[in-house]
């Protein structure tokens, strides 16, 4: 898995990155939404950047956009299972020069993949769901009602944080729905991870700290409206 990336050219270097690209890259989509959204702001889109200022927490005070990666992959085990593709990668910078590691996951009107019981059928997923737990700190959790890809989108963010000694991580959902598909998910999955009922769109939501390094975990649900034509789900 290459870790050289260059300046994209356009919405097009975005789509050249996605796995499926012509099941995914659709107007109304989610793919295309946030590649459109983030290509065209060249930093957090406005209504990204309003949500971590207005939650008021003292880490996300002087929030600034340092680096995107469009289709961002993380390496997860099996060694030969797939790599947790995040819509884009993001390294910020709070006023405290501390650095923070964002893994964003666009929506429109699909799930966070499939509940984990339906999705766990061969032992090299019940290593890859282990590591997941293990990473969340959430090994003796029933985590089989919960999405799928609500855990290793957490987990990717944390990993790189941890990869990277960066002392934040952010697992934010930025969505283009306006019936709010998949957040009643999101809710359950954060009071797996001891958030409590506390999830709420537009509002920064922060998890505890995991691990030996004691990273700051936050989640974000972002509210947005699409730009490209009326589609279905991704």
């Amino acid at each position: 898995m290459a870790k050289f990336f260059i300046q994209t050219r356009g919405i097009e270097s975005w789509q050249e990155r996605l796995v499926r690209p012509e099941l995914q890259w659709k107007d109304g989509y989610s793919a295309k939404e946030l590649a459109i959204s983030w290509e065209n702001a060249q930093d957090f889109p406005d209504v990204v950047k309003k949500v971590f200022a207005d939650s008021k927490l003292p880490v996300f005070k002087g929030l600034s956009f340092c680096f995107g990666f469009p289709e961002y992959q993380v390496k997860l085990p099996p060694p030969d299972g797939h790599p947790s593709q995040s819509d884009v990668f993001v390294l910020a910078k709070n006023k405290n020069n501390e650095f923070i590691s964002i893994a964003c996951e666009g929506v429109v009107a699909e799930t966070f993949d499939k509940i984990t019981s339906k999705w766990l059928d061969t032992d090299g997923k019940k290593e890859r769901l282990e590591y997941l737990q293990k990473c969340l700190e959430i090994e003796n959790s029933d985590v089989s009602k919960i999405r799928y890809q609500l855990l290793h989108r957490t987990a990717s963010a944390i990993i790189e944080a941890k990869r990277l000694k960066i002392p934040i991580a952010v697992m934010l959902v930025h969505s283009f729905c306006d019936k709010d598909t998949g957040f009643e998910d999101y809710r359950e999955f954060l009071k797996l991870l001891g958030a409590g009922d506390s999830a709420k769109i537009n509002q920064v939501v922060p998890a505890g700290k995991k691990g030996a390094d004691g990273i700051k975990l936050y989640f974000a649900w972002v509210k947005d409206s699409k730009t490209s034509a009326t589609g279905s789900k991704r």
